[in-house]
């Protein structure tokens, strides 16, 4: 009989060792499911804020601070684009470039910033995003 209690804690202590092992791969695999749809949602609004500041970029007049006929400066551009990622998820201060010149006729808008993982089970996930929007400039000669 004694041998019989024996095997049984044995058996107890491997499935406690067992389901240890089962639960960490488990929840690295949720937080990794939870770090990528993260992921994706950073890189969705970084799209969404290139694609609204080359809009307010390209429409005359869209700022207060310039004439009704006048396209808004880059500071403002990036003021806008600041305040619309500031109501996002992204909590990096992003790099914000606004470029005219090298396509005649058209503004586009780059916002870059680098991925911060949300848990700290992946240090060492450093990835760069970017979003990137080009819109036509109508007032253009």
């Amino acid at each position: 009989m004694a041998r019989h209690v024996n095997v049984i804690r044995q058996e107890k202590g491997a499935i406690l060792v067992e389901a240890t092992f089962t639960m960490l791969i488990f929840l690295m695999l949720i937080f990794g499911i939870a770090e990528i749809g993260r992921l994706i949602q950073v890189q969705h609004a970084l799209t969404n804020a290139a694609r609204e500041g080359a809009r307010f970029a390209v429409a005359p007049g869209s700022s207060i601070a310039t004439s009704p006929g006048q396209l808004p400066s880059d500071a403002e551009i990036q003021t806008f684009i600041n305040g619309f990622l500031g109501s996002s998820i992204v909590s990096s201060s992003p790099n914000i470039i606004t470029d005219t010149a090298t396509t005649p006729g058209y503004t586009i808008v780059s916002v870059k910033c680098q991925y911060k993982p949300m848990t700290g089970l992946f240090p060492f996930l450093k990835i760069n995003l970017a979003g990137s929007s080009s819109m036509r400039n109508e007032t253009a000669p």
